[in-house]
């Protein structure tokens, strides 16, 4: 299995609009992107994603593509990895046995 490390690493925070606010007008970082659940922002190269997500706030996930999420899932669960949610039948959330939760994806053609 390979996996590819994605730019971004997200964060699961209350108060989405606030957060917002503070990440562009206190941190300055540049919003380039937002929706009601996610919104992506850049600085000086590098890039973060803030989810609105009052029930895991605070939940750092580091966000790796693969080019197959069947084998991922293998693998992962060979590693004692947990699925803790499935965003789609190519997207889950997985907590690692050392207590690090990552996102991983399968890229859409």
């Amino acid at each position: 299995m390979t996996t590819k490390l994605c730019k971004y690493f997200s964060v699961n925070v209350r108060d989405y609009e606030k957060a917002i606010d503070f990440y562009t007008d206190t941190m300055g970082w540049d919003l380039i992107d937002y929706t009601p659940k996610e919104s992506k922002f850049k600085k000086n190269g590098h890039h973060l994603r803030l989810t609105n997500s009052d029930k895991n706030a605070g939940v750092v996930y580091l966000e790796y593509e693969v080019t197959d999420i069947a084998a991922a899932k293998i693998e992962f669960k060979q590693q004692h990895c947990e699925i803790i949610k499935t965003n789609s039948p190519t997207s889950l959330i997985y907590s690692d046995p050392y207590g690090m939760q990552f996102h991983v994806y399968e890229k859409e053609p």
